[in-house]
């Protein structure tokens, strides 16, 4: 047996909107907007994403064993401290705000981009879309995360040539 959506219906002044599945569908007349009807305004378009991005350029030995770690990174200092990396950089901090559903391109790291797309934010998660292009368009991570709000995520990469290493550190808010 199907298992059919849960409809509602609203009623304001000369029309009626029917509500499906946070989709609405209208039909009747267009009525003229009253005061009260700003809280029904609010929509999925609405709501924004706001996230904490930060570039870290690690350096250094790659069988080290005294880490030193830039002002701005004592929060993630322990998951740091698992790339093999002596010295951690904080290249970039940024906070943007995202709306739902909407792509946003930042610059990352000097001359790299992250681009980033709120999927979806409830039952305190955010998914989001994440690529992460470097200098020459390559793509470095092109994933799907899951972020709860006040933790952060954190994705890099490493040069056995130049013994460095690019780190995103990225948490919703």
């Amino acid at each position: 047996m199907p298992v059919l959506p849960i409809f509602r219906t609203v009623r304001r002044v000369g029309i009626v909107c029917l509500l499906v599945g946070g989709s609405r569908l209208s039909a009747g007349l267009v009525a003229p907007a009253f005061a009260d009807d700003a809280a029904a305004k609010t929509t999925v378009e609405q709501r924004v994403v706001r996230l904490h991005l930060r570039g870290v350029r690690a350096l250094g030995d790659h069988i080290a064993t005294d880490r030193q770690f830039a002002s701005g990174l004592d929060d993630v200092a322990g998951k740091l401290g698992e790339f093999p990396f002596s010295r951690f950089a904080l290249v970039s901090n940024e906070e943007v705000e995202v709306p739902l559903y909407r792509k946003r391109t930042v610059p990352f790291l000097g001359n790299q981009l992250l681009t980033v797309r709120p999927v979806y934010a409830k039952h305190g998660v955010v998914s989001l879309w994440l690529s992460w292009r470097d200098e020459k368009g390559g793509k470095v991570l092109d994933t799907r995360v899951h972020l709860v709000p006040g933790e952060q995520m954190v994705a890099g990469t490493d040069s056995d040539r130049t013994r460095h290493g690019a780190i995103l550190v990225i948490s919703a808010r």
